[in-house]
């Protein structure tokens, strides 16, 4: 059984509202909904786009010469990771 700390309990439902307050701006239509994938390599890096690409984590959509992707998975994927790494890491070593 995994058991978070309050610190580590708040920064994950942080996080999640923060999601949901972006998708709820998107779906306004007043923030992007998909990126070029030269935009998310700045973003999250050539190393983790082309990892996650790789992993089917994200899906990218071609239109035409560009190749598209979707800005609410490439945030899930980057917190998921990003929560694990820094949380349910640590918890899982000390066991």
């Amino acid at each position: 059984m995994v058991q978070l700390q309050e610190n580590q309990l708040r920064q994950m439902l942080s996080t999640a509202a923060e999601m949901g307050a972006k998708e709820a701006l998107r779906e306004a239509g007043l923030d992007k909904t998909q990126v070029s994938k030269a935009e998310a390599y700045r973003r999250y890096s050539r190393k983790r786009i082309d990892g996650w690409i790789k992993n089917r984590e994200i899906i990218p959509v071609k239109m035409g010469n560009s190749v598209l992707l979707n800005v609410t998975e490439l945030e899930a994927v980057s917190q998921t990771n990003q929560l694990y790494s820094t949380h349910l890491r640590s918890i899982n070593k000390n066991k």
